[in-house]
């Protein structure tokens, strides 16, 4: 029983960081793209 509590909690840790990293690339992604459309809007 507790090995198997252990392997999930670690499962559960590993998906919210791939999670945490997934929104950061997505927001990075964004402001990218707000930055070219700003300078498109400029020129």
């Amino acid at each position: 029983m507790r090995l198997g509590h252990k392997t999930l909690f670690i499962l559960r840790i590993v998906t919210i960081t791939q999670l945490i990293y997934q929104y950061r690339n997505k927001s990075k992604l964004i402001k990218r793209l707000r930055d070219s459309t700003y300078e498109n809007r400029i020129s």
